[in-house]
C-alpha cells in the first residue's frame, strides 16, 4: 500500500515530531547544498525574488532554521529591516532567531499558525513563505491571511516544490524495498498548480519564477538520511527498520 502523507499538514505531528528541532530539515537542506547541480545559492536567489528595500518590514512565515536569513545578510544589504520570524515550531523560532541575530536592524520571533497570524491588516512589505504553504492544512486560509497583512503594494514571495520533487528517489526507494512506494512528494497535495489557482483569487498578479535544478548524490549515508527525515516511509514499514 503507498503511503498516504497526511503528515504533512498535520500541526500536532509538525510541531513535536518533524519540527521539534531543525535536525530533519538540516538533513535535507545538506542534500542540496552538497549535491545541487545548479550553483546558485537557493536562499539567496528567494530573498532576491522579494526585492527588499531598506527600510522594509519583512515577514518569514514558516521561518524553520532562519537559513534565508544567515545565508543572505552583509553589509551591502538594505539597512533598517524589520524581520518577524514566524513558525509554528518553538524549537524553530528559538534556532531561526539566534540565527538572524546581529544580522539585521530589528528582528522578533513568534510562535503561532499561518491561517491566523496574529498581525494588524496592511502591516508588511514583503512576506516569504519558503516551502511551508503545503505545510498548513488550509493552505487557502493562510493565503488569505498573508494577503491581508500585506501593504496594497507589497509582494509575497512563496517557494513549492515541483510535480517531479524527487521522484526518482522514491521510485529508487520503492525497488530497494519491494514496495510499490508512490513519490512521497509535498508538490502531491499542494503542488504550483493548485497553489497559482489560489493565489489568483487574493493577488491581481502572480508570476511563476522557475529554479531549474537537479541533484547528483553520490553520498549513500546522506540519501538514507533524507529518507528517513520525512517519515515518508512509517506508515510502509515496522518501526524497528
Amino acid at each position: 500500500m503507498s503511503p498516504q502523507p497526511t503528515f504533512w499538514s498535520n500541526p500536532t505531528y509538525l510541531r513535536t515530531e518533524q519540527y521539534r528541532t531543525d535536525e530533519n530539515l538540516a538533513d535535507r537542506q545538506r542534500i542540496h547544498e552538497l549535491f545541487s547541480t545548479n550553483p546558485q545559492n537557493w536562499m539567496v536567489w528567494v530573498l532576491g525574488m522579494g526585492r527588499v528595500e531598506a527600510g522594509h518590514k519583512l515577514l518569514d512565515v514558516g521561518c524553520g532554521n532562519g537559513r534565508l536569513w544567515s545565508e543572505n545578510f552583509s553589509p551591502k544589504q538594505p539597512a533598517n529591516l524589520d524581520v518577524t520570524l514566524f513558525d509554528l515550531s518553538r524549537g524553530m523560532v528559538d534556532i531561526a532567531t539566534h540565527a538572524i541575530s546581529g544580522r539585521v536592524t530589528h528582528w522578533r520571533g513568534i510562535e503561532g499558525d499561518a491561517m491566523a497570524l496574529p498581525f494588524p491588516s496592511d502591516y508588511f512589505d514583503r512576506v516569504f513563505a519558503n516551502h511551508m504553504l503545503y505545510h498548513v492544512p488550509s493552505p487557502a486560509k493562510a493565503i488569505t491571511e498573508i494577503w491581508r497583512v500585506l501593504r496594497p503594494r507589497g509582494k509575497m514571495v512563496a517557494a513549492l516544490n515541483g510535480a517531479a520533487h524527487m521522484r526518482e528517489l522514491w521510485t529508487l526507494v520503492g525497488d530497494l524495498l519491494g514496495i510499490p512506494l508512490a513519490p512521497a512528494s509535498s508538490a502531491a497535495e499542494f503542488g504550483p498548480v493548485a497553489a497559482t489557482s489560489l493565489f489568483r483569487i487574493k493577488f491581481k498578479r502572480v508570476t511563476k519564477h522557475p529554479f531549474d535544478d537537479s541533484l547528483r548524490v553520490t553520498d549513500a549515508d546522506l540519501l538514507w538520511k533524507y529518507v528517513a527525515s520525512t517519515n515518508a516511509l512509517r506508515e510502509v514499514l515496522p518501526a524497528s527498520v
